[in-house]
């Protein structure tokens, strides 16, 4: 949220700046399925997600490659797509064209 709004959005132009309790519920299931698709996501990348033992944070942090990093992003945009077309969103008629909630039309839908 702090993200999105230090870019200069605000709640008409982006309805999920706001907390979790007034956040409108497609926008919480669509919230619930990325934390589902997580270590399914992972898991296709050919890494396991696990529990952090207190004991080991201290250890050194593991970080993606950037080849990595941009199959994870391209692969979370293609699972985000097939959710929204699910859920009724269609692209935007144009690539300027802003998101509109009402019509369920978004321009990232490429």
């Amino acid at each position: 949220m702090r993200d999105l709004s230090a870019r200069g959005q605000t709640l008409a132009d982006n309805p999920a700046l706001v907390s979790w309790v007034d956040l409108p519920e497609p926008l919480k299931e669509a919230n619930r399925r990325f934390a589902d698709s997580v270590g399914r996501t992972l898991e296709s990348a050919g890494c396991v997600l696990v529990p952090l033992a207190l004991d080991e944070s201290d250890g050194p942090a593991f970080r993606f490659s950037a080849d990595e990093l941009e199959w994870l992003a391209r692969a979370e945009h293609d699972r985000w797509m097939r959710d929204a077309i699910a859920d009724g969103w269609r692209p935007t008629d144009k690539p300027d064209e802003p998101k509109d909630v009402e019509r369920k039309v978004h321009p990232l839908l490429v």
